[in-house]
This record gives structure tokens, sequence and C-alpha cells, in this order.
């Protein structure tokens, strides 16, 4: 279990648009697949995007409902079959907690 911590970083307006003084606010992740290699790319690709980070990883449900407990998550993506429980008891455990976090499921 790892949760990641990142600074709010202030993005360049698109074109036409007029620059904002204010840092814009992170989309924070959460990250759960057992698989090394793929939650690792998973990983690299959210922190590509500028408005997006990393808040947390986890390779079990278990490891994301302390996570979920501890972070601010604005998504979960969460792969369908994961360590020792399916992703979608996780989700039904999420959402028994009132885990209210968003879930985008892989599979």
């Amino acid at each position: 279990m790892v949760a990641r911590r990142s600074r709010p970083k202030s993005r360049s307006p698109r074109k036409g648009q007029l620059a904002s003084s204010a840092p814009t606010r992170l989309l924070q992740i959460l990250v759960v697949d057992d698989h090394p290699i793929v939650r690792e790319g998973v990983i690299r690709t959210i922190e590509r995007e500028k408005d997006m980070a990393v808040c947390g990883e986890a390779a079990s449900a278990s490891e994301a409902i302390a996570i979920l407990e501890k972070e601010t998550c604005d998504l979960a993506i969460v792969d369908i079959s994961i360590e020792g429980r399916s992703g979608i008891d996780l989700i039904k455990e999420m959402r028994s907690r009132r885990m209210d976090c968003p879930v985008l499921v892989l599979t």
C-alpha cells in the first residue's frame, strides 16, 4: 500500500483562455491492481496529465480500503480481478462504508 502526495501544479492556459494565478486543483486518483506492471503503467499514464495525480496505489481490496479511509480520492481505478477478492466486492464494500468515490473498473 502506497499513498502518494503531489503538489498542485499550475496549468498553462489553452489557446483563447486567460491565465489564472491560482493553481488548478489536481484530480486525486487511487489505482487498485494486483499486477505491479499494470499498476505502474496506469500510474505513469496518470502522472503525464497536468490536472491529475495519484493519491495512492493498492494491490488488494484491504490496501485500497485503508488508503480510502485516510485519503480524499476523486476517482478509484479498480481492476475487476484483484488479490483475494473481486473488484466488484471492493466496490460493494466502499459503498457499504459510504465511500462515495467514483469508480472506473478495468478488466
